[in-house]
């Protein structure tokens, strides 16, 4: 799916590469990062909020192509997002449509005894990890029509906006 998304992506970029600057594409590259974060933002599940207000976006211009990027910084995104020990094992076959799992050899697969400290906070001493709580991938599958879309009419206002609005 992601790869029809680079194909639909490039294809529209190829056709209007000759006129528009990668500058002039930026904002409607920006514009659809943002819609995936805000979804991904929405989906991510909540404890004191560090995983939500982790997801951000990046926009750029490298080497003339427009990059953008949604990245969950928090240290344990992926863990939540894939799952780990057993449990994240076990819940790959229930993943949503669309997100291929992880190999059973990813995950640890037994559980494990957690440090005194954290065990006293938690209140238990071991634990057979967490199953997955995707929120990134959903949140890109989600929109990633949409995001074609936005770019799409960015790029074609600007062509519009470059001929003094006779497009």
């Amino acid at each position: 799916m992601a790869d029809d998304f680079e194909k639909q992506s490039s294809e529209v970029f190829d056709k209007l590469q000759s006129l528009l600057t990668p500058e002039e594409a930026l904002p409607a590259v920006e514009k659809g990062a943002k819609l995936i974060q805000a979804r991904a933002k929405s989906l991510a599940p909540v404890d004191m909020g560090a995983l939500r207000n982790g997801i951000i976006t990046d926009a750029y211009v490298e080497n003339s192509d427009v990059v953008s990027e949604v990245s969950a910084t928090a240290p344990y995104s992926g863990y939540v997002e894939f799952g780990t020990g057993p449990k994240g094992a076990a819940s790959q076959g229930s993943l949503p449509a669309g997100i291929d799992p992880l190999p059973a050899s990813a995950f640890a697969q037994k559980g494990w005894a957690l440090p005194p400290d954290v065990a006293e906070k938690l209140g238990y001493k071991f634990t057979n990890g967490q199953a997955a709580q995707p929120y990134m991938m959903p949140a890109f599958l989600a929109e990633k029509d949409k995001v074609v879309q936005i770019v799409q009419k960015g790029l074609l206002d600007a062509v519009s906006r470059a001929f003094g609005g006779g497009v």
